[in-house]
């Protein structure tokens, strides 16, 4: 009666050509999942990054050029300031019945009814970007905030409420690329799953806007 099996070397052999074969696998199948996770991860950032920015244009864009503040450790930094990077603008929308509406003068139609300054900072520590608003007798012409005004606003929680638009927010960078342009730059981190647990993505997106409603 004859036994069969392998020999050691016929072992080793099936070993290292079975080792090739998954060292290829894993090869093909490891970049790919890496750009999947990247890809997704990025994209959950980039959605909530997208969603505060549209906003903040859609606001910015309707504004005057002139009512725009900005503090700024690039441009203004007030002595002590903590939100360092903050907006402030007049806006002509009123919440009605019917929605949010731009307010015009009722004689001209083309004239904004200025209704409240609205207001973004970044606030550090909370890795927030936050929203407010000044409210002010409605009217087609108001002065600019200061930029004391502006700051005192940020930090004045009790007074002024304050909503968050953005969360996991990493740097915020607004400053003018022309007396007319506004470039907003923001970079969001996040903490994902990757192959080997928790791992941080980060994205940068900006905005820039043009004031165009320069009726005074």
């Amino acid at each position: 009666m004859k036994s069969y099996g392998h020999t050691l070397m016929e072992l080793i052999i099936a070993i290292a050509v079975f080792g090739v074969l998954l060292s290829t696998l894993f090869s093909i199948f490891v970049p790919g999942m890496k750009s999947f996770m990247l890809g997704k991860n990025r994209a959950e950032i980039q959605s909530d990054l997208m969603l505060s920015l549209i906003r903040m244009k859609r606001e910015l864009s309707s504004t005057n050029s002139k009512s725009v503040t900005i503090n700024s450790a690039d441009t203004y930094d007030l002595p002590g300031a903590i939100e360092k990077h903050a907006i402030g603008f007049l806006s002509a929308y009123k919440d009605t019945t019917t929605g949010t509406q731009i307010q015009l003068d009722p004689a001209t139609y083309t004239i904004p009814i200025w209704q409240k300054f609205v207001i973004y900072y970044y606030i550090p520590d909370a890795k927030e970007i936050r929203r407010k608003e000044h409210a002010i007798i409605p009217a087609p012409v108001v002065s600019p905030l200061t930029h004391e005004k502006l700051q005192n606003i940020c930090i004045d929680n009790a007074t002024y409420k304050s909503s968050i638009i953005a969360r996991n927010i990493k740097e915020v960078s607004i400053y003018r690329t022309t007396p007319y342009l506004v470039r907003i730059e923001v970079t969001a981190t996040k903490m994902g799953t990757g192959l080997v647990g928790k791992e941080e993505y980060s994205m940068k997106c900006f905005i820039e806007v043009y004031p165009h409603n320069t009726t005074e």
